[in-house]
């Protein structure tokens, strides 16, 4: 069925969004009259807050671009011509992909229910209807004249320290389009506007504003519909798409970011770091902008696949610009990170790193200003730091995993850290368990208590009114890795993934470092399966007969969620992945 095409609902479509909440009335205000009048180079610049109707048009048209397409064609992103060059974030959705990405998609969204074949279209008009109908608007309103690309961008407003938002649609109906507007204006939700009507360099500009709830502005000039949360960013996205502003693809950093992603995609997303940083009061105040200065570019690309979503980005950077701590963690090599030996195969999931010594003494110098000798000399008693502190015994591999023991009511986890010193780093940790059971007074015993498994000693301490089944901190160091965890039993677990099953003979894991790699300088992976069956296991019977019906069958496809890092001298490619089957 073509996109445009309107079929009847299915008998028990799936449930729909949360509807959104119209304005609320001024008291006492109707339709007011509009107003008519010549801006020229100058707009009033209104507070920058989209309102109800205009949010919700916008939402409509992603979930009609996400979930309904028209030809098998592809098209390139004709939105960024009309985001000038100073734009901080720039969003990018095709309607209409390549065949490829048409068919992967297609082949993806028929996993979910009401998603397949021909229910699609149907399934979308129910949604569009329900999110749609506190504005008085429905889904004939939208699809009658969505064409095939969409954009959401950030500027920096004129005249105001918030930023200004600006949606572009593409059209196919500029009449369709207008007639949305007005029978909008004159809904629940734009009758309380006060609207007046303008031009800009020879396109008509109408804003909507109300004293409480901010403006909405939309003009529609070269087949595109531009709806802001200003005049002044309306008229700057005008001026750009009719060239008297340069528009993003002048900037150097937009284009080294394009480079370096998929332009096969389904969405793009652009944001220039300095001008983000720049829009932010609080952070520039704080000096993260300051921080941020080595940062350039961050791109992603969402890319169809038959067996999932892949979203493959780039962070670009000066490495001139950047702290000599910064340098130095991202000049590490990838690698296969030897913490995911250690992890069970059925765990939730884990986080990894590598360049643990480097991040340390990063945050030790710049984390906690103002250490002085004395919280300098509390790191060197710990053991942490000095010259024969633990942090010069690090090998740069760490890991985090949870999972759920079988028989247990809790999740469990530990910490996996590598150091090149057994002994050194035994040490360290039973004089760091001594310490903090000295200073806290809420552990059971001052002594702890250990037990040999499989040749390695782990130790537990008891925990004052804790159940010990679920949390007993205990530790041990095999073959220099050091091991700290909420149980002896999740101590004995990650020493039986070393010697025996880990999560790198999952199918899942196995599945989702296929696309994102096993070599890298960090890593998060979930299983999302196991952890739904977790969830599930301990819901109420009512709660869980709800859950099978309504969230399960949405869930169930989703089998797996992973991404990556990846450093280079000059930027660091990051990859993450959706198994869907």
């Amino acid at each position: 069925m073509s996109m445009f095409g309107v079929p009847e609902p299915p008998p028990n479509p799936p449930p729909a969004p949360p509807a959104f909440e119209p304005p609320t009335s001024v008291s006492g205000a109707d339709a007011a009259p509009e107003d008519h009048e010549d801006r020229g180079g100058h707009s009033k610049v209104f507070r920058a807050a989209a309102a109800g109707g205009i949010a919700v048009l916008v939402a409509g048209g992603v979930a009609a671009a996400v979930l309904a397409f028209g030809l098998i064609r592809g098209s390139a992103d004709s939105m960024v011509t009309f985001a000038p060059s100073d734009t901080a974030a720039y969003v990018n959705l095709d309607l209409s992909p390549s065949v490829g990405q048409q068919l992967a998609l297609n082949d993806i969204l028929g996993k979910f229910p009401g998603l397949a074949g021909s229910s699609r279209d149907a399934t979308v008009n129910h949604w569009l209807d329900s999110a749609l109908q506190p504005s008085g608007l429905s889904h004939t309103d939208v699809r009658s004249w969505l064409g095939s690309q969409l954009s959401v961008l950030v500027l920096k407003s004129s005249d105001s320290a918030t930023p200004a938002e600006v949606s572009l649609l593409a059209s196919t109906n500029d009449t369709g389009a207008q007639a949305m507007f007005a029978k909008y204006k004159s809904g629940p939700s734009g009758k309380p506007l006060r609207w007046t009507t303008a031009t800009y360099d020879g396109v008509t500009v109408s804003a909507g504003e109300d004293s409480s709830l901010g403006s909405q502005v939309w003009a529609i000039t070269g087949h595109t519909v531009i709806v802001g949360t200003s005049e002044a960013a309306v008229d700057e996205v005008i001026d750009t798409s009719q060239g008297k502003h340069a528009n993003l693809t002048s900037q150097t950093d937009y284009t080294a970011v394009q480079a370096r992603i998929p332009s096969d995609r389904i969405a793009f997303l652009y944001l220039d770091i300095p001008r983000l940083g720049a829009l932010i009061p609080s952070a520039a105040s704080a000096g993260t902008t300051t921080a941020l200065r080595g940062y350039q570019g961050v791109g992603e690309a969402v890319v169809a696949a038959s067996a999932g979503i892949t979203v493959s980005g780039t962070i670009d950077f000066d490495a001139a610009k950047l702290s000599a701590a910064a340098r130095a963690t991202l000049g590490i090599a990838a690698h296969t990170n030897g913490a995911l030996a250690y992890v069970p195969e059925g765990a939730f999931g884990f986080f990894t790193l590598v360049g643990l010594p480097q991040m340390l003494k990063s945050l030790v110098s710049l984390a906690i200003p103002g250490l002085g000798a004395t919280g300098g000399q509390a790191l060197d008693q710990l053991g942490i730091t000095g010259s024969s502190g633990i942090v010069s015994h690090l090998t740069g591999d760490a890991g985090i995993e949870v999972e759920q023991l079988p028989g247990a009511h809790v999740p469990s986890g530990a910490l996996l850290i590598a150091t090149d010193a057994t002994g050194a780093a035994q040490a360290f940790l039973d004089q760091l368990a001594t310490t903090i059971c000295s200073a806290a007074h809420g552990c059971g015993s001052p002594v702890a208590t250990q037990q040999t498994y499989h040749g390695v000693t782990v130790s537990t301490i008891a925990i004052t009114g804790a159940d010990s089944s679920e949390i007993s901190p205990s530790w041990a160091v095999d073959n220099g890795w050091a091991i700290i965890a909420s149980t002896p039993a999740e101590v004995r677990a990650v020493i039986d993934a070393k010697r025996g099953n880990n999560i790198t003979t999952s199918p899942q894991y196995r599945a989702v470092a296929g696309q994102v790699g096993s070599s890298n300088n960090g890593m998060f992976y979930l299983n999302v399966q196991t952890l739904v069956a977790a969830v599930r296991a301990i819901l109420p019977a009512a709660v869980r007969a709800t859950f099978d019906q309504q969230v399960a069958p949405y869930l169930t496809p989703v089998q797996a969620i992973g991404s990556s890092t990846h450093s280079f001298s000059d930027h660091v490619a990051t990859s993450e992945f959706v198994l869907i089957r």
